[in-house]
C-alpha cells in the first residue's frame, strides 16, 4: 500500500497482490486488504474527476497525434506513452477488484456485506469510475433478504445525493429499473419506494419537476398494483 502511494506507476504488481487478496478463503487478510484498496482507489490511484482511459492501440489517428505533437520531445513521448499505459492496466485491475467485491458481498456474514457495500459507497462519492455498475451494486442491495442490510443501503443512497445531487434522475432511473424487474421481490420494491420517498427535490430546479413527475407516476402505478387488482 505505501509503495502504490509513493509510486503507483512502478508498483502495478503490488496491486495486483492486494486484487488477488480479496477472496473468503482467508478471511482476515481478506478484509484488511479491502480497507487498503479503498483506501487507495478512493484516495490515491483513480482521477477524481474522470474515468480512466483506454489505451488507444485500435486508434492509429490518436496515436500518430500523439507521437506527431511530441516529436521534438522524445523523452515527453514515453512519458505519455508510460502513463497511458499505466491507466489502460489500472482500469483492468481495478474491474478485476470489483468482480471479486461482487463474490465477497454474497457471503452469509452480515458484517462482510456491509464492508463491501460501504467500499462500492465511498467509490461512488470518490470518483466515476465504473459509475453506472457500482450504482446498479448498491441499489442491489435494497432487495437483500436481511433488513439492515436493505436499511443500509437506502440510507447510503440518500447520502450520496447529498454529496452528489446531479446524480437525483440517474439514481431513480435505477432505482425504477429494480422496482419492474421481473420477479422482484416484495422486499426489494418497499425499499425502493421508502428510498424514493425520501428524495430532496428544489423547487425552484426544472430537473425536480420532471422527477417529481416520475415519483407520482411510479407511485399510482405501484397503488393500482397492490390497493385496486388486489
Amino acid at each position: 500500500s505505501v509503495l502504490l502511494q509513493e509510486d503507483p506507476v512502478h508498483n502495478l504488481p503490488s496491486l495486483e497482490s492486494l486484487v488477488n487478496m480479496i477472496s473468503l478463503k482467508s478471511r482476515r487478510p481478506c478484509m484488511l486488504a479491502l480497507d487498503a484498496l479503498r483506501d487507495l482507489f478512493c484516495n490515491h490511484l483513480l482521477p477524481k474527476d474522470r474515468k480512466l482511459k483506454t489505451f488507444p492501440t485500435g486508434q492509429k489517428e490518436c496515436l500518430l497525434q500523439l507521437i506527431k505533437s511530441s516529436s521534438s520531445n522524445a523523452e515527453e513521448l514515453q512519458r505519455q506513452l508510460i502513463l497511458m499505459s499505466f491507466e489502460n492496466k489500472l482500469k483492468v485491475i481495478f474491474a478485476r477488484f470489483l468482480e471479486a467485491l461482487d463474490a465477497i458481498s454474497k457471503d452469509t456474514v452480515d458484517q462482510t456485506k456491509l464492508k463491501a457495500m460501504k467500499t462500492i459507497f465511498d467509490l461512488l462519492v470518490a470518483n466515476p469510475e465504473q459509475e453506472s455498475a457500482n450504482l446498479a451494486r448498491l441499489v442491489n442491495n435494497l432487495g437483500d433478504t436481511t433488513r439492515g442490510i436493505a436499511a443500509k443501503a437506502c440510507y447510503q443512497l440518500n447520502k450520496l445525493l447529498e454529496v452528489h445531487p446531479v446524480m437525483k434522475n440517474v439514481v431513480l432511473g435505477e432505482i425504477e429499473r429494480l422496482l419492474y424487474r421481473p420477479n422482484v421481490s416484495k422486499r426489494a420494491q418497499y425499499y425502493g419506494i421508502c428510498c424514493l420517498s425520501q428524495l430532496m427535490l428544489d423547487g425552484h430546479d426544472e430537473e425536480s419537476g420532471t422527477i417529481a413527475a416520475k415519483l407520482i407516476g411510479i407511485y399510482f402505478s405501484f397503488f393500482k398494483l397492490f390497493a385496486v387488482k388486489k
